[in-house]
């Protein structure tokens, strides 16, 4: 697990890529430098380890750093609400799909039909799959759980984060930002990691979830959000969609 210590490896990084980008412009003339992948990033996150507020701050320092390029955006409860409205889903339930194990498919949707079947829980998160590799294609996304570090294994261009940090600390944030008691941000810290476990399991047997299968996988409890932005935009190539 890669736990940084801000003082010495953020500036580190962030110099070692100023170094190589600012080579890369010395040494290459524009009408022969390679059309590199639009970037773009999925964030997988354990439950309560700040997933959101680091995409957050993450898509601010994106496009701080290239005003004048194509903007960075993120797709997390936005995706939800995407897929609910293509779908004709309420919001609530399409978001279930990851973090509780959806009874609600044979309650709410059993009348709703897809090519003469009921709509199951595989065929609403197919659509989801397919909006997320929709986006990952246009690039400059940040999208957040939903297997997307899976649904887009093998697209160029991606960056893939694991955020986690120690149970003690989770259930700590999620008793003040959600306003729980000990007691029940214990038992939404615990469900909700099950939750998602189980949705892996379903949706891609076989498929280890391991640090192997991420780019970087950082303690949040270890950095500030804004040190944590840091470092994973050091990861972004500059050479992107803003340059031709």
């Amino acid at each position: 697990m890669f736990n940084p210590n801000p003082r010495t490896v953020f500036p580190v990084l962030a110099a070692l890529h100023a170094t190589e980008h600012e080579q890369f412009e010395r040494g290459t003339s524009a009408s022969s430098r390679p059309v590199l992948p639009t970037p773009f990033i999925t964030i997988s996150r354990q439950a309560g380890a700040h997933g959101r507020t680091v995409a957050a701050e993450l898509v601010k320092q994106l496009n701080d750093r290239e005003p004048d390029s194509p903007p960075w955006t993120l797709w997390d409860d936005q995706l939800v609400e995407r897929v609910a409205h293509d779908e004709h889903l309420p919001a609530h339930k399409v978001a279930s799909l990851e973090d509780i194990r959806p009874s609600w498919l044979g309650e709410a949707l059993g009348a709703l039909m897809v090519t003469s079947s009921p709509v199951e829980e595989m065929t609403v998160y197919h659509r989801m799959s397919a909006t997320i590799r929709t986006l990952v294609a246009k690039g400059r996304v940040i999208i957040v759980g939903r297997g997307a570090v899976f649904v887009t294994d093998g697209v160029p261009g991606g960056i893939h984060v694991r955020l986690v940090a120690p149970t003690d600390r989770r259930i700590e944030w999620a008793a003040r930002e959600r306003h729980l008691d000990p007691k029940a941000a214990v038992e939404w810290v615990r469900k909700t990691d099950d939750a998602r476990t189980a949705f892996y399991h379903r949706h891609f047997p076989g498929r280890p979830f391991v640090p192997e299968a991420f780019t970087a996988t950082y303690n949040t409890a270890a950095a500030t959000v804004e040190q944590l932005a840091q470092s994973i935009l050091a990861l972004v190539p500059l050479v992107g969609t803003s340059r031709r």
